[in-house]
């Protein structure tokens, strides 16, 4: 039995996880080999419901990723109905060895290629990024031939194309499209699984690609006239590649990630240095953050989905994942959300630009169209996309601007809170402050020691 509680609930949904525990125990049926089976196949999905409630309602120490918790719970269910001693107190010994187990697997280092949709020639000066405390080390082909097993990872490649149904493309073809139109860019990182080795690198990766995208492309104030209506595409210019490797210590090829969305031809993409020291300097300010609660960190993540909405191909899905940046940005992204406090904190940060405030208004129109009426016009798509990117790119750089003072989130709730003020009001909550504040002074001082009388 695991000596730590390591999997936990709380005691009022202990009678509700029993209920689903048993649920799923009793579609499985134990073969006399020791195994166990469905005893309907149709209930497979029924018994992934159950998982996914579970997984929910148990507090797991040290693990975040979903997917993992789902599996871990999978594992203690099918250890549980072959052990015959049901009952959720069991399932928690149970589950708790399996959490045990985990965490105590080795973590391993892996390098991990991630192919950069840039010309070399735009990164040939700058041998490293450093990324929320990961190292990207920007390489060309011939040193990742000479020290990695290219050739194996071109041919699993080649042969999984084949097994998806696509046209089979040949081996030169694939080098040459990753010589022609990518970088390699190389991240060491560890895990106890490639997954989670990839993850990791995976998401310092995108937030460098998301930023070097907000430095270098323009189109969102570009119009272009059309005869016909255009083909959805990524809105962002340096798109994500289609597939990444992740190699061992040693250079040896181990497995292939690849991207569920389907892009058009890439083209050959250039930077120049100017825009490669802007996306310096901003990594540069972004990596000192402290904390969660540090304002900075808030920014990262806003990049990062600002990176996932220019990735969307499809018009509808980044129109409303740019909008979720005006949400996470004004601290109106969990359950307390509320769109009207949203568009009321967007305004405070556009205060000197009366165009944005106006396009916000108008914006929001059509997000409300979307989310409540399904209703979106799609032959200008690719215009409403541009139009809220735009928006979403001047209030971050508002954020940059105030954020050199607003460094925590409970400073920048503090000011969503006071902005609207009038003056009036603000100078008196300023005098309350104060005030207060020199009471808790007066109270922290020693008082002295009065002397006995004679």
């Amino acid at each position: 039995m695991a000596n730590r509680n390591l999997a936990t609930w709380d005691d009022k949904e202990s009678a509700k996880l029993n209920e689903y525990v048993q649920l799923s125990l009793d579609m499985w049926v134990n073969d006399p080999n020791g195994g166990s089976h469905l005893d309907n196949f149709a209930d497979l999905f029924n018994e992934t419901i159950y998982i996914k409630i579970l997984s929910h309602k148990i507090k797991f120490q040290d693990i975040a990723e979903i997917e993992i918790k789902q599996q871990l719970v999978k594992a203690a269910l099918r250890k549980l109905k072959s052990s015959g001693k049901h009952g959720i107190k069991n399932f928690q010994n149970i589950l708790n060895q399996e959490v045990e187990t985990y965490l105590n697997w080795p973590v391993d280092k892996y390098y991990v290629l991630c192919p950069l949709n840039l010309s070399q020639e735009s990164l040939s000066r700058n041998g490293s990024f450093t990324v929320k405390g990961v190292k990207l080390l920007v390489r060309d082909w011939w040193y990742v031939d000479k020290h990695f097993s290219m050739n194996d990872f071109i041919t699993d490649i080649e042969k999984r194309f084949e097994l998806w149904g696509n046209e089979r493309p040949s081996k030169e073809n694939i080098r040459r499209t990753f010589m022609y139109y990518f970088t390699p860019i190389i991240i060491l990182a560890d895990g106890r699984t490639f997954t989670e080795a990839f993850k990791k690198a995976n998401e310092a990766f995108h937030l460098f690609r998301s930023l070097l995208n907000l430095s270098v492309d323009t189109r969102g104030s570009i119009y272009r006239f059309r005869t016909r209506v255009p083909l959805p595409q990524p809105s962002g210019t340096i798109w994500p590649p289609s597939v990444y490797a992740i190699f061992n210590e040693k250079g040896d090829y181990r497995q292939f990630f690849y991207n569920l969305e389907k892009y058009p031809d890439y083209t050959s993409n250039k930077i120049d240095l100017k825009k490669i020291i802007e996306t310096r300097k901003l990594i540069g300010r972004l990596s000192h953050a402290t904390g969660d609660q540090d304002t900075l960190s808030l920014m990262a993540e806003a990049f990062a989905k600002y990176g996932d909405a220019l990735d969307a191909t499809e018009w509808r899905l980044a129109f409303l994942t740019f909008w979720q940046i005006f949400e996470l940005i004004t601290l109106q992204s969990t359950d307390e959300s509320s769109m009207g406090t949203a568009i009321k904190r967007v305004n405070s940060l556009l205060a000197k630009d009366q165009i944005a405030q106006d396009l916000l208004q108008a914006v929001n129109k059509t997000r409300n169209d979307l989310v409540h009426r399904g209703q979106f016009p799609e032959n200008s798509g690719e215009e409403q996309v541009k139009l809220i990117k735009r928006l979403v790119e001047s209030v971050l750089g508002a954020m940059l601007f105030h954020i050199k003072v607003l460094k925590t989130k409970g400073i920048l709730r503090s000011f969503y809170e006071q902005v609207d003020l009038v003056e009036g009001s603000l100078l008196n909550q300023e005098r309350a402050i104060k005030y207060i504040l020199r009471q808790k002074q007066t109270k922290r001082k020693p008082s002295k020691a009065k002397r006995p009388r004679s």
